[in-house]
């Protein structure tokens, strides 16, 4: 049970980073985070 959770949990994670890097990568081919 226990390699499941952790499996679930990390693909959850890498789930979120990757939306909050697409989201990142967006603002900032938009302009709208200076300095990248």
């Amino acid at each position: 049970m226990a390699g499941i959770a952790k499996k679930f949990l990390f693909c959850v994670a890498a789930f979120s980073v990757g939306i909050v890097w697409g989201l990142i990568a967006e603002a900032a081919e938009t302009g709208v985070l200076p300095g990248f």
